[in-house]
């Protein structure tokens, strides 16, 4: 009877293989479940881009204009009143809007210009993107460095020099600071990497763009984009005017004034072009988004607030853009 229960049993070394068995069984499962997650969170992601889009043209189609910022305030009413469109699901604390800090109020519709997106599926090698052709896609998302550092798309950054992985490079001056858009690899295989320059700041960046990048700068005033070449943007006030100035080096350079019609103009190498807006005009457009920042104003060493800007507005009835 001993003999037939030994028979019946499992040795040490079967039980082991079970276990092991098991556990690879749990691993494949675990992975296979984790990648679903991923995966649904980025189509969920893809889905807001789409909804945005959508709101985006009926807004345009009414104000022949992007809305100027803070996207959800502007485009819930045009997303059928649904704020979950504008919170993206890997976004750990979204404040009830993730986009609005990735997106760009383009002057013109139905280009392959980058207009908004969300770089936060990029540890999967994704980032989320919508084009001003109402066109969204799902891209490869590159890194930037900062001195040496790996730095996260939305932060902003100060002295020192922004590598993209294509070889391009920003210098930052000191006392200066540049907000990292995104950088991402188009379906042709270019790399478009774009940076933003928040109206409260003032200096020249030096920039170099690979042969073959598409590369934009956007400031209040205007967009300054590149496909490989080499150019100085130097920001500042003059007067009551908020400017922007263009010296290229080499190759050519687009310049887009932000908040009109006009056309873009190509800059050559050995050119200068400046674009010009009224500080008052900026700080309409931009009144909510910057209302805790400071904005540098040559006839008031104090640097007053945008507070204070939206204060004596109100009490001259400036309304701003009517949007």
């Amino acid at each position: 009877m001993g003999h037939r229960q030994r028979e019946r049993g499992f040795s040490i070394i079967e039980v082991l293989v079970a276990l092991a068995i098991a556990a690879i069984l749990m691993s494949m499962s675990y992975s296979a479940l984790s990648k679903g997650k991923t995966v649904s969170k980025e189509t969920t992601c893809l889905n807001n881009l789409k909804h945005i889009a959508v709101a985006l043209n009926l807004y345009y189609n009414r104000y022949s204009a992007y809305p100027p910022e803070d996207l959800r305030d502007r485009l819930i009413d045009y997303a059928g009143g649904n704020p979950s469109v504008f919170i993206c699901p890997v976004d750990e604390d979204p404040c009830g809007d993730s986009y609005s800090r990735f997106y760009i109020a383009r002057a013109e519709l139905g280009s392959q210009g980058y207009i908004c997106g969300c770089p936060r599926h990029v540890g999967e090698s994704s980032a989320i993107t919508l084009f001003s052709s109402a066109s969204t896609h799902v891209l490869e998302g590159r890194k930037i460095r900062w001195n040496g550092q790996l730095v996260d798309a939305g932060a902003t950054v100060g002295s020192g020099v922004l590598t993209f992985e294509d070889g391009s490079n920003v210098a930052i001056p000191s006392g200066m600071m540049v907000r990292l858009i995104q950088s991402f690899r188009t379906h042709d295989g270019r790399f478009y990497s774009l940076i933003g320059v928040d109206i409260n700041e003032q200096g020249v960046l030096d920039i170099e763009v690979t042969p073959g990048s598409r590369f934009e700068v956007i400031t209040p005033a205007a967009i300054a984009g590149v496909q490989g070449t080499r150019f100085k943007l130097n920001t500042f006030v003059q007067g009551d005017q908020y400017c922007v100035k263009v010296d290229v080096t080499e190759g050519t350079v687009s310049v887009q004034p932000l908040w009109d019609a006009a056309p873009a103009k190509p800059i050559e190498a050995g050119q200068t072009a400046q674009v010009s807006i009224p500080r008052v005009t900026v700080a309409k457009i931009l009144i909510r988004k910057w209302l805790s920042r400071r904005v540098i104003l040559a006839d008031d060493p104090s640097n007053a607030s945008l507070q204070d800007i939206l204060n004596s507005l109100l009490d001259s009835g400036g309304s701003g853009t009517g949007h």
